[in-house]
């Protein structure tokens, strides 16, 4: 058996590899998919054989967006060049499969994304989906209504590339069960939020976006959309003839389905002679699991006004209005692209830097990536208050320059060091919290295991001791 210390070091270990494995508890609904929460799967694709190319010109724009997503209360945003407006979903489904690959020419771009939003408003605009790639930790599903901002759990794995190869396919597929994300028939991520994201994908205003990172533009090409087998392709100008939503799984719509899609007018005739006028209202429920046994139910009342006319032949004419309620995904992911600290005014001055809300109840861990070794850094863990002149919390020393881990225990003034040897270039940094423990891993080496008081962190601030550093690849998930 292990003891407890065995176990820490254990699991800090694999943690340095595949840290980001550990993703939001949702339930899969797809039956052609299974994946578990550490392993990727292979996509089934073999229900989408009906080609429905893309018709329209897309070109990517000169001028530059500021363009981000809440993700809990932290804002991950970015310069961005963005394409036209283009059709991507002419299903008549709805349900779609779109492969593309990527070339770049000089530097390797640190994202590109494909963005389903308002047509006139662009990709600024609320709701809106982001299916977003990243060379080094492969792809995410970003999704923000309201807004408020959710995204798919984090890949599970992750792969260093110093070239993107062009014969990779990147692919983005929507059905029953929700959107998956993934190269070359690996699903690397997904978000099973059908409900969120029907509202958004069969919406007639939206539209698709290419979105390059402006410091190294992608070239997103050979793109190809196929459809289910049953479908037909539509027109730019049509949307979806219903908004497919639990039917059985092969795009039978059910009944709460069926209420909701029904068309607004139907025309049997235009001959009458007698007209009688029936109102029935009907109220279906509908309930959703999560892998947390958190069983949600979301009432639907519809109301149908039919009036019949009689001659030779009939005249019935249907009017639908529905009412729905979704919960939004919980949000216990921090994730960001390049974040700066700095202590500019003083050495180790928290109060430059903006504490990052930790939207975890307790465990949880922390990957990230220091691009600079001219500075140690500094990890302030402290209540939802953050950091201030006279508050007690708990402080994590990562000795990039002076070669010294340290933790300190603000509280209690309980410290703890370990040796680090120096290396050049950047810094991976791990760290684990679970019951009270933190455990901390830098480049693989120096662990170092520390019991703190009984502040529950709910929040932390980064600082370098001296000057600005750049942080990247930051990935903090509730456990």
């Amino acid at each position: 058996m292990f003891s407890p210390l065995e176990y820490l070091f254990w699991l800090l270990l694999v943690s340095n590899s595949v840290l980001c494995s550990v993703a939001p508890k949702f339930e899969l609904e797809n039956k052609d998919v299974d994946l578990s929460r550490r392993q990727s799967n292979i996509l089934n694709d073999t229900r989408f054989t009906l080609d429905c190319p893309v018709t329209e010109t897309v070109a990517m724009e000169k001028s530059l967006t500021r363009y981000g997503f809440y993700l809990g209360s932290y804002f991950m945003s970015s310069n961005v060049y963005s394409s036209n407006p283009f059709t991507l979903n002419g299903c008549s489904s709805g349900y779609f499969y779109m492969t593309f690959n990527i070339n770049y020419t000089a530097v390797k771009p640190s994202f590109f994304s494909v963005v389903l939003a308002n047509g006139t408003k662009g990709i600024t605009s609320d709701p809106a989906i982001d299916y977003k790639f990243y060379p080094y930790n492969v792809a995410y599903i970003f999704y923000k209504s309201g807004g408020a901002s959710n995204n798919s759990p984090v890949p599970p794995f992750s792969r260093n590339l110093t070239k993107i190869p062009e014969a990779d396919k990147y692919f983005i597929l929507h059905d029953q069960a929700g959107s998956k994300v993934g190269i070359n028939s690996t699903i690397y991520s997904y978000l099973n939020a059908p409900s969120a994201l029907n509202k958004i994908i069969f919406n007639k205003g939206t539209k698709a976006f290419l979105v390059d990172d402006s410091k190294a533009p992608a070239n997103i090409h050979n793109i190809t959309v196929k459809c289910l087998a049953n479908d037909t392709c539509v027109t730019a100008s049509q949307a979806p003839s219903s908004s497919p939503g639990s039917g059985d799984g092969n795009g039978t719509p059910s009944d709460v389905d069926t209420l909701r899609n029904a068309a607004s007018n139907t025309t049997v005739s235009n001959t009458a002679t007698t007209t009688a006028t029936i109102t029935v209202t009907t109220t279906a429920t509908t309930t959703a699991t999560t892998r947390d046994t958190v069983t949600t139910t979301a009432t639907i009342t519809a109301t149908t006004t039919a009036t019949a006319a009689t001659a030779n032949r009939d005249t019935v004419t249907t009017t639908v209005s529905a009412t729905c309620a979704d919960n939004q995904l919980p949000t216990n992911i921090v994730v960001t692209d390049s974040l700066t600290v700095k202590s500019l005014k003083s050495n180790k001055n928290y109060s430059e830097n903006e504490k990052i809300n930790i939207p975890c109840s307790g465990d949880f861990t922390l990957s990230l990536t220091s691009n600079s070794r001219d500075s140690d850094l500094f990890f302030g863990f402290s209540d939802a208050n953050g950091i201030s002149k006279d508050a007690k919390f708990v402080e994590l020393q990562i000795g990039l320059k002076n070669g010294q881990n340290a933790i300190k225990d603000l509280v209690t003034a309980k410290v703890k060091r370990r040796n680090l040897v120096k290396r050049q270039g950047s810094a991976k940094i791990n760290l684990v919290y679970v019951n009270g423990i933190y455990s901390l891993l830098s480049n693989g080496q120096s662990f170092t295991t520390f019991t703190s008081s009984n502040i529950i962190p709910k929040s932390l601030t980064i600082t370098p001791f001296d000057g600005t550093v750049t942080l990247s690849n930051f990935v903090l998930t509730c456990m």
